[in-house]
């Protein structure tokens, strides 16, 4: 019969298709964490550097920039600290 081969041949393309897009899936879930690996990882790179700015032993001028602009950041964030210390003290 004709109509059954039709929708035979519809339902095994149907749940090819839906195999793909779990497939396709499964992989973008991989690649996603990958990418988290590749962030911590970066993450790393800017907690050593930032040590070796610490530690006076940073070399690389444009990392020591960057690196003085986060020592004058942290001190904005302790000045607003001390300031809500004080608001909260009166």
């Amino acid at each position: 019969m004709p109509i059954l081969d039709d929708i035979s041949k519809g339902l095994k393309k149907g749940a090819e298709k839906a195999g793909d897009a779990l497939k396709t899936l499964e992989i973008n879930q991989e690649i996603g964490k990958l990418e988290s690996s590749i962030s911590g990882k970066k993450v790393q790179i800017g907690n050593l550097v930032f040590d070796l700015h610490g530690a006076k032993k940073l070399n690389i001028p444009e990392l020591e920039t960057v690196c003085v602009e986060i020592d004058a950041l942290k001190a904005q964030i302790e000045e607003k600290k001390k300031l809500i210390e004080q608001i909260n003290n009166d």
